[in-house]
Parts: C-alpha cells; sequence; structure tokens
C-alpha cells in the first residue's frame, strides 16, 4: 500500500503499478482518481466605493479566488458584525453589490466569504468611510446680552455630525457676524434696544444646516439726540411748552425733566407743560431732558421765548350754541385781567380769524356752515400792549336730512334647486349723512306700475335684508328704494319723485303643467307634445321626455323645444310619458300619460325545441316571437327532410337533395307531434308565427329521428353479361339505422360480404343463380325475398 500526499484539492491524478522479478517489468493499466473539494484559496479582498457623491450607498466589488479548490456554491458578503447577505452563483448582484441605507461618515468593514462543498474561506477585511452630509439637528443660539451694543452667543456641536464640522457661522439678521471652528462669539457694534435675530449654520464636507432663529435684545442705553422745545405764550404770565421723544430714546422714555433758566419746573412722563405765574415782557429759557431706565440725554439745545408785556390775561373760551345747521352763535366776556383798553376781539373758526369785533362786541352769529360738522372757535382780545388768545372751544351745527343715498344692491335669492326665494337688498349710508343716521327704511313697487309698499325699516346699523314675502313673483321685474334717516328728515321727501332701483326676481318652478298629449302615432314612433304651464315662473330653458322605455321610467330626451317626435318604440306596446318642465328656478314633472303604438308584424321568433324523438316521430315545442307587436293568432311548422343525411361507414352513392318544405300544422299551439317519419333520418323544421299585421318566420331547427330495424323494400336488381353476372341491391333496403354490412348470397352460399350494393359473379356452367342479399345494422337484420336467375335468358324469378 502507498500513501500519496501533498496532492491538490479538486485535481485528477493517474497511478499504474509496475511488477518487477529477476527477468524484468510489468504495468498495470492507469487509474484515474480526483481529489477531494477543500475550502478556496487566495480569497481576495473586496473592493469597496463611492457611488457619486451618495453619502448612503456603497459599491462592493470582488473576483472569484485565484484557487478555488472545487465548485464555487456560494459567497457571502458580511458587513461589520451583521448578518451576512449570500449570493448564488446566478445572482445578478454576484461581484458586484450596492449597499444602501449606510449612515454618513462612518467606517464600515466589509469580507468575503467563498464556499466551495470542501468548506469557506474568508478575505480579509476591507474599509471604507461613507461621504460626508449636511449635519443635523443644529440647536439655535444661547444669546446674553452684554451691553446695550452687544451680545454673546453661545452654541453646541450638532447632535447628528454626518462628517467633521469645518466651519460655524453666526448671522444675525440674516448677516455674518462671526465664522470658524468657534462655538462662541461676542456680536458688537448693534443698536440699542433693539430686537435681533440670530442663526447659527454648521457646515460639513457635505453641506450646511441652519439652526432655528433665537430672538434677543441689547440692553438700554442713554437716549441721546433730544431737540429743544416749542414754545407758544398764551399769556403775558402763561407758555405752554411742548416737545417731541429724542431722535434716539435706546429704550423706553421714562420721564422728561423741564428746566426754566436752570430751574427744574417740570418732572413728569407728558410731553407738554404750561407754565404759569410769569413776568410779562421777560425772556425765558427752557430746556428738555429724556430719561430712561439707564439715564438722560442731558439737556436739550434751550428754547428762548418773551412774554408779553401788559397783555390781556384770563380770556374764557366762547360759549357756543348751534343755531340751525348751517349756523352757530359765539358769545364771551371780557378777560379777567384786561390789562388795559380791550381794543378789538377777533374770532377765530378752525384756526383761521373770520372776523375782527369792537373791544364792546361780546356775540357773533356765524352763518355758511355744513350741516352737522364740529367746528373749533377761539377768541384773541387785544390792547395797545399785545394780544392774547382763549383755549378752543368746539361745537356742531345742527342735523340735516341726508343726502346722496345710494341705490341698494339688489341680489336675485334661490333655493338649493335654484327655485326662487326672494332678493336680497344691500346698501351703503349716504355719502353726505349730515347728521346720525338712526334708521334706514326699504320699499318695494312692482316696476313703475303699483304703490310702493314698506318693507322694513331698521336700526343703521344695519345695511342689509333679505325680501322673502310671500306676494314676490317668480320672474317679475320689482324696484326698491332705500331711505336713509336723521334726527332732521329722511333722504327722500317724496319717494315717488326719487330713484329706484330694478331688479328681476329670479325663476322658479312651473305651476299649472297638464299630462303631455300625442300625435302621430305609428308603431316605432310617436310625437310628444305639452302645453305650456298655466304659469311659467320664468323662461322655459329645457324639456325632458320620461317614458318607460325599459319597464322603468326615465329622460328619453332633452331638448328645448316642443312638440318632440320620439323613435325607436316597440309596436303594440303601453307606455307611459311624462314631461318635465325646466326654468333657471328648477323643474316640474307633469301627470303622466298613455299611449299605445300601432301593431307590427311580429319579429325574433326562435326555432321550434326538439322535447323527444321517436323511430317515427319527432315531438317539438316553441315560444312566442320575442317581440309579438301584435296578437299573435297562429303558428305555422314547416317540415322537410334534411341534409347531409344520417352517418354511414360509406359514402352514398346518390348526391342528397332537401326535401320541398311541407306545412304539418297552423294553429294557435305552441307544440305539435310529427309523425309517419323515417327512423334514422335527418329532418328540419320551421316555425312562423301571425299577427294581423304580417308574420315572422324562424329558423330551421335539425332533428334526427331513433334508428329502427332494417327492412327490405325490393328486390335486387339482376343483370349479366357473357363474363358475369351483376347483382345490384341499392334499393333493396330501407336500412334505418347504421350500417354494418351486407351478404350476398348464391344458392345459400356466400359469395360476398361488405358495405358494398353491387357484386359481380363471374358466370360458370351453372344454368340458374338463386340469388338473395342480407343486411346488417346496429339495430338487427334484414333479407331480400330470395329469387332465381338464368342469364341465358336473362329472366329472374321469385321463389315463394
Amino acid at each position: 500500500m502507498f500513501v500519496d500526499s501533498d496532492l491538490a484539492p479538486y485535481t485528477v491524478y493517474e497511478y499504474r503499478v509496475r511488477a518487477h522479478n529477476s527477468i524484468g517489468s510489468v504495468d498495470s493499466d492507469w487509474i484515474r482518481v480526483e481529489t477531494a473539494q477543500a475550502a478556496p484559496t487566495s480569497v481576495e479582498a473586496p473592493v469597496v466605493e463611492y457611488i457619486g457623491s451618495n453619502a448612503r450607498t456603497l459599491r462592493i466589488k470582488w473576483t472569484a479566488p485565484a484557487t478555488p479548490n472545487g465548485v464555487i456554491v456560494s459567497y457571502q458578503l458580511q458587513r461589520n458584525d451583521s448578518a451576512p447577505i449570500s449570493f448564488s452563483a446566478g445572482d445578478s448582484r454576484l461581484f458586484d453589490y450596492q449597499d444602501p441605507g449606510l449612515e454618513p461618515y462612518t467606517v464600515y468593514s466589509y469580507t468575503i466569504t467563498a464556499c466551495t462543498a470542501g468548506g469557506c474561506t474568508t478575505s480579509q477585511p476591507a474599509t471604507r468611510r461613507t461621504l460626508e452630509t449636511a449635519p443635523l439637528q443644529v440647536e439655535a443660539p444661547v444669546i446674553a446680552a452684554i451691553n446695550s451694543t452687544a451680545v454673546q452667543a453661545t452654541w453646541s456641536y450638532p447632535r447628528i455630525l454626518n462628517g467633521e464640522i469645518n466651519n460655524f457661522e453666526l448671522k444675525a439678521d440674516g448677516i455674518t457676524r462671526c465664522s470658524g471652528l468657534i462655538t462662541m462669539c461676542v456680536v458688537d457694534s448693534l443698536i440699542s434696544y433693539r430686537e435681533y435675530g440670530f442663526t447659527v449654520r454648521a457646515c460639513t464636507g457635505g453641506g450646511c444646516t441652519d439652526s432655528p432663529t433665537t430672538l434677543a435684545r441689547t440692553t438700554e442705553a442713554r437716549p441721546t439726540n433730544q431737540q429743544s422745545p416749542t414754545l407758544r405764550v398764551l399769556s403775558s404770565t402763561v407758555v405752554e411748552v411742548t416737545w417731541n421723544e429724542p431722535l434716539y430714546p435706546n429704550g423706553v422714555i421714562r420721564r422728561y425733566e423741564v428746566r426754566r433758566d436752570g430751574n427744574l419746573v417740570y418732572d413728569e412722563s407728558d410731553t407738554r407743560y404750561t407754565d404759569y405765574g410769569l413776568t410779562p415782557g421777560r425772556q425765558y429759557s427752557y430746556t428738555v431732558e429724556a430719561f430712561n431706565s439707564i439715564g438722560g440725554t442731558g439737556p436739550s439745545p434751550p428754547a428762548i421765548i418773551n412774554t408779553i408785556a401788559d397783555i390781556p390775561a384770563g380770556l374764557d373760551p366762547p360759549t357756543l350754541t348751534a343755531l340751525s345747521s348751517t349756523a352757530i352763535r359765539a358769545e364771551w366776556m371780557p378777560p379777567a385781567f384786561p390789562n388795559g383798553i380791550i381794543r378789538n376781539y377777533t374770532l377765530y373758526v378752525d384756526g383761521t380769524p373770520q372776523y375782527t369785533l369792537t373791544g364792546d362786541t361780546f356775540q357773533r352769529d356765524v352763518y355758511g356752515l355744513q350741516p352737522y360738522t364740529q367746528y373749533v372757535f377761539y377768541l384773541e382780545a387785544c390792547t395797545l400792549k399785545g394780544c392774547v388768545q382763549s383755549t378752543a372751544s368746539r361745537e356742531y351745527t345742527r342735523e340735516a336730512p341726508p343726502v346722496n343715498q345710494p341705490l341698494p344692491v339688489l341680489t336675485q335669492l334661490a333655493d338649493s334647486l335654484g327655485a326662487m326665494l326672494g332678493i336680497q337688498a344691500s346698501w351703503g349710508a349716504p355719502s353726505n349723512p349730515r347728521g346720525i343716521i338712526t334708521e334706514y327704511r326699504l320699499y318695494r313697487r312692482q316696476q313703475s306700475t303699483s304703490s310702493p309698499v314698506f318693507v322694513y325699516n331698521g336700526s343703521a346699523a344695519i345695511t342689509v335684508y333679505s325680501d322673502t314675502d310671500n306676494s314676490l313673483q317668480p320672474a317679475t321685474f320689482y324696484e326698491y328704494i332705500v331711505v336713509s334717516v336723521n334726527r332732521a328728515g329722511t333722504s327722500c321727501s317724496s319717494i315717488l319723485q326719487c330713484p329706484w332701483q330694478s331688479v328681476k326676481t329670479g325663476d322658479s318652478r312651473p305651476e299649472g303643467l297638464q299630462a303631455p298629449t300625442f300625435s302621430s302615432v305609428t308603431g316605432s314612433q310617436v310625437t310628444v307634445n305639452i302645453a305650456p304651464p298655466a304659469r311659467p315662473n320664468g323662461d322655459i330653458v329645457k324639456y325632458d321626455i320620461q317614458a318607460n322605455v325599459s319597464g322603468v321610467l326615465q329622460v328619453v330626451v332633452s331638448t328645448v323645444r316642443m312638440p318632440w317626435e320620439i323613435t325607436n318604440l316597440h309596436p303594440y306596446t303601453n307606455y307611459e310619458f311624462r314631461v318635465a318642465v325646466f326654468t333657471n328656478g328648477g323643474s316640474t314633472l307633469s301627470p303622466p300619460a298613455y299611449v299605445r303604438t300601432l301593431g307590427a308584424a311580429p319579429t325574433g321568433q326562435g326555432a321550434p325545441s326538439i322535447r323527444r324523438t321517436d323511430t317515427d316521430a319527432i315531438y317539438l315545442t316553441w315560444d312566442y316571437p320575442d317581440n309579438r307587436n301584435g296578437i299573435i293568432n297562429r303558428f305555422q311548422l314547416r317540415q322537410r327532410r334534411a341534409c347531409p343525411l344520417t352517418s354511414q361507414p360509406v359514402t352514398p352513392s346518390r348526391t342528397c337533395t332537401t326535401q320541398q318544405e311541407a306545412v304539418v300544422y297552423n294553429g294557435p299551439l305552441l307544440m305539435y307531434n310529427a309523425t309517419e317519419l323515417v327512423p334514422y333520418t335527418n329532418y328540419e323544421f320551421m316555425v312562423t308565427a301571425f299577427n294581423e299585421q304580417g308574420e315572422a318566420p324562424s329558423g330551421w331547427q335539425l332533428g334526427t329521428t331513433l334508428p329502427a330495424p332494417p327492412t327490405a323494400v325490393n328486390v335486387p336488381d339482376i343483370t349479366s353479361n357473357q363474363s358475369y353476372v351483376h347483382v345490384d341491391w341499392s334499393d333493396a333496403f330501407s336500412l334505418n339505422g347504421y350500417l354494418e354490412e351486407y351478404v350476398l348470397f348464391d344458392n345459400e352460399e356466400i359469395r360476398y360480404s361488405g358495405l358494398n350494393t353491387a357484386y359481380d359473379i363471374y358466370r360458370s356452367s351453372v344454368k340458374v343463380y338463386i340469388i338473395r342479399v342480407e343486411v346488417r345494422t346496429t339495430q338487427g337484420q334484414a333479407s331480400t325475398v330470395t329469387a332465381t336467375y338464368n342469364p341465358d335468358t336473362g329472366r329472374s324469378q321469385l321463389v315463394q
């Protein structure tokens, strides 16, 4: 025995044995041995590649082992510690697989395991990091105010990096203020006490993501740029001081300090101060300083004013009384301190001097004013030293009837089906109400014909009304007017002479509809007409003619005119017709009307059905035609022998000719038993239905009688010549069934058996031939009468 080691797996080796003795040697035959399969060797690590810019899919490619050591039956691809994916030899993904669903910027390790029947070998791992993408879950920055012009922003790295962060950008109101690999930034040069929106943008090599916005405000700062106040002399001892907020409040202004000649005279939050107790004819200097929670602006530039020397003081505003809608009376008293002789009074109306009056005049009526308008009056009293103005008085003129009341806007109202419900009126206030509108009144009349009807009155707050009065008629023109009312009167003193707004009510469903009528009735058509409705309630836009054409009432014609001819009807059929008449406001269905179409010849007569067959009879039934088109008064049944002949093992020598048809039944019944028929024979039957208008024949129905035993009907035809005696029995039998064979006997010896109907007997020394033919069918057999035949004389004779 010999053990051969260090062989290659899955390899065919040949061996033979050589035997030696002292004389020589001899060799055996070669034998072939194949080593078993083993695990592959030289399994290369796979190649891992990117697929474009896809950060979630890697492409893994590999090749077959250089030394498979057998037949590779499968490969297994394993990613990290996940379950391996198996590939069979026929897998389309073999050697080239795309691994989806990976996380961005993550290291993945892949190995390939190749397997034969002898084992498996795993390659060295191949690693690859997926590409970067934009980070996710970037949190909003945290903002802390440092001072009035700077804030500190801090933020953290995104929760999901998806790569290496290479830059942060901090934006304030969309403008980048900081960038770099930082998580804190001080933003300065901001405006005091202003709200900013801050976002952080985080970027990797695969893209950028913005955080949500954080809103933050800088702190307050001292206000700046307080402007000088505005001064106005009210009397020789009173100055009015007014001012505006500083140009840059830098926070919430909480108070103002007003100083006269450096002395504090006011410390409140209002922007107006009246300084009393001044000395007439003296110059005064005023400054204003604004304060917020941080501090003040510092005093404003001073404003300088001189009080009036010896001007009147204590002038009260005039007392006003409305005299009419266009006039106001002004009355006044002398100043409490005239400080001299009042030389004149000037009366101002809405800031314009209207009248200059003597110093002893204390009343003036002002005319030409607008109704119900507020006017502002103040008075000026003058001495030789100067003048003083009173504060203002306000008064309204009295009301006057309103004018320019606009016409109402009128809209048709309809229900869900489009039927008229009424009219909706809406209106606006008069362009010149000349007072307070207390109510509106709505009137209606039929267009230019009827007396006005009071429809509605209500408060000035309601400017729309739906008129759904039952007296409104559909498709009718009406006119409406709105009258506005104040305490002085109405916008229209005579509604018959004022302009009206016209509108037509919507259509409604027709009323008073009669049943349709008919004309031109034939067997297949009828003309349908309908009288106009007693109250159309609008323009007729459509007629729907409904009929029970298929047993269910349905629309057969939609038309805009009547009458209308309905065609394709069934003769001698009762129909119900209705007509739906439509306006734009709905439809009304008429009462029904009934009509019967005229009769016509029947159609659709079905062929008779064979219910039972016998050897000499066929029992038939039939139905009424599909369309009787009148009263069926009789049926006629026709019968004929049919081609082809019934089946036989040989082709008949004669051509099959269809028999002339014959009427076998004429009457009202739906059945007939055809008798005296020949067994095993094809017959055709046709039924014809008759009414008063005509007839309807059916198609032919084939029927076959049952087989019966054969019968002999003639003797064979026997002829001869010098060589043979010819026997022909083609007309000798009525087979009545399926032929099996003929047998020809001569002197009771069988001369022939088969399917032919003639045979030649070669002549011999016999002087007389004794002939008989027998037939055999599936139903039995029959024999002709025996006949003798003398070929010398050519005569035959029946044997009794």
